[in-house]
């Protein structure tokens, strides 16, 4: 007996100092993925690899997430291991119930695989998780919904005042099936408890958004983020409430792609990360302070020059980043690799400072660590949804009692504390980078003759990737990866769109915002045949009373309602 309590406290205390021994922490999980993923987009397999060698198979057991087995199974295939890549692939679709198709059949990551004997069995599999998926989900929606309920009702409306659940919701899974815990319309139910109904494809968008179906906006979510956590379902709840109480900017500011906003905001990022860390590791409050204090000075240093856009910039900030601190807040830990909110405020500015573009997933990560830091420092700064949050304003009314001075020994002092020299380094770098293409991407969608297309009304459902995007400053913004579709709720729009694969990074659509309406702009030259229209890199489907007409003598064309559908 006494022999055996030996080997168990050795076994605890093993666990407990793992992280002396080699074992790699939770962030350093996170951190190491996310640079197998930035060598993976920069075609650099072999350090890729190298990264996810780090991760598997001995931290296999931390991801719940089939994707995260798909992609390194990617990274192995284009650095030609096969047999790891098969393995991953293996696990994605037979534990991980990976159900995407169309995705793993024509992924060219993945080509290298196709004449391995594994390979039909893999697809085989990805056919009949899609066959089992609706019957397989229904259980587990029910179940992850009545845990986010159940969170929800026990907040009770302690967070905010009054209560986030609401049944204006639908979890959406890939094959346009959706379910909830309520009726909805035209919705069916069964001995399983929840209502389900598989809508015709492009009813709904498949992503996590506030969308309109039959005439009423519910916050929805895909499938497999509600099953990873009730964060992002509550988050997106959050936003029903939200817009109950108010109408808050959700679009991207386009200011924070210039080269001092961005060196500006990433030390605003770097000085974040410092105070979150300095929280999470128990330091002295000074220290807190010192870093806090740094963030608000980089913070109102580019507010104050682009004063401009304060008020668009902490609506964004107050629309989004209090969803992400509400979802988080309220969802329990430990969240995959993350053991509490503060190393996940970390984990949310490491991914908003990666993306290729500041301009609007800054918002998640700043909205949600001030508002963190906030309630550390006992601040009673929430008062409620009907009003916008500057949080710089909060922290020298609530807690300073004064307004903050800049000197600039205080902004020696913070670009010394905060990493300024290699910041102003690669920021510079890109500054150049980014010129160059942002010519090449004037001459293409403003010198030269293009195609266009404007929103009859803001009912029009868009998917588009701002890690992929380039911002044309005081123009709109380059999507390379978006696509668009007509809904029910708004027929009088011209169609759907798609912009196909490809490594040209001048490839895309320009679009531009004109108030709530949008114009998008295509490159010539373009063909057509019947109602699709094809360019280089895209592809256009019209709806039946639209066409295209010659614009102007420069060669512009646009697409036009037919003059007699107008009458």
């Amino acid at each position: 007996m006494q022999f055996c309590q030996k080997i168990i406290l050795l076994l605890l205390f093993l666990l407990f100092t793992s992280n002396i021994f080699g074992q790699l922490s939770s962030q350093e999980i996170n951190a190491t993925y996310q640079r197998a993923i930035n060598f993976y987009n920069q075609k650099d397999y072999k350090n890729a690899a190298a990264e996810f060698d780090k991760l598997y198979p001995e931290y296999s057991a931390k991801f719940t997430n089939s994707n995260t087995f798909y992609n390194g199974a990617c990274i192995y295939a284009l650095n030609n291991e096969k047999q790891k890549a098969l393995e991953l692939l293996k696990i994605a679709v037979f534990d991980k119930f990976y159900f995407n198709l169309n995705n793993i059949s024509n992924d060219s990551d993945l080509v290298s695989l196709h004449n391995e004997p594994q390979w039909q069995t893999l697809i085989d599999g990805v056919k009949e998780n899609i066959r089992t998926l609706p019957e397989r989900n229904k259980g587990r929606v029910k179940a992850e919904l009545l845990k986010a309920k159940a969170i929800l009702e026990q907040d009770a409306g302690k967070l905010w005042g009054e209560s986030i659940w609401s049944d204006d919701y639908l979890v959406i899974d890939i094959d346009n099936t959706v379910y909830s815990l309520s009726p909805f319309p035209d919705s069916k139910t069964d001995n399983s408890g929840i209502y389900y109904l598989t809508l015709p494809p492009n009813t709904i968008g498949y992503s996590n958004s506030r969308q309109p179906y039959k005439g009423k906006f519910y916050a929805t979510i895909k499938t497999n983020d509600l099953f990873a956590s009730p964060q992002t379902f509550i988050h997106e709840l959050f936003h029903i409430l939200q817009f109950k109480n108010r109408d808050l900017n959700g679009e991207e500011i386009a200011y924070l792609d210039n080269y001092d906003a961005r060196e500006l905001l990433r030390l605003e990022f770097q000085s974040l990360r410092n105070c979150l860390n300095s929280i999470n590791q128990n330091q002295d409050l000074k220290e807190t302070l010192m870093f806090l204090n740094d963030a608000m000075i980089f913070r109102k240093l580019r507010q104050t020059k682009y004063k401009e856009f304060l008020a668009k910039d902490t609506e964004l900030e107050t629309h989004e980043g209090l969803a992400n601190y509400t979802g988080f807040v309220l969802a329990p830990y430990p969240m995959g690799n993350v053991q509490n909110k503060y190393q996940r405020a970390v984990v949310e500015i490491d991914i908003a400072e990666q993306e290729k573009t500041f301009v609007r997933r800054y918002a998640y990560a700043t909205g949600f660590s001030y508002a963190l830091i906030l309630d550390h420092l006992k601040i009673d700064w929430k008062k409620g949804l009907k009003v916008v949050y500057n949080f710089s304003d909060i922290y020298e009314k609530n807690y300073l009692k004064r307004r903050l001075k800049i000197k600039n020994k205080d902004i020696t002092a913070a670009n010394l504390r905060n990493n300024f020299a290699e910041i102003h380094q690669q920021e510079f770098a890109r500054k150049e980078k980014m010129e160059r293409l942002i010519a090449i991407l004037k001459k293409e969608f403003i010198e030269n003759p293009t195609l266009s297309v404007t929103l009859k009304d803001e009912y029009y459902a868009q998917t588009s990737a701002m890690d992929s995007a380039t911002i044309i400053p005081g123009i709109g913004t380059v999507f390379k990866v978006i696509s668009g579709r007509v809904i029910p709720e708004g027929k009088r729009n011209f169609g759907d769109f798609k912009i196909l694969p490809t490594d040209d990074e001048t490839a895309g659509v320009l679009r531009t915002l004109n108030g709530r309406t949008y114009t998008f702009v295509f490159p010539t030259p373009f063909k057509i045949e019947g109602n699709k229209i094809t360019g280089k890199y895209y592809e256009i489907e019209l709806a039946p009373n639209w066409t295209v007409k010659k614009k102007n003598e420069k060669g512009d064309y646009e697409i036009a309602e037919k003059e007699e559908e107008k009458k």
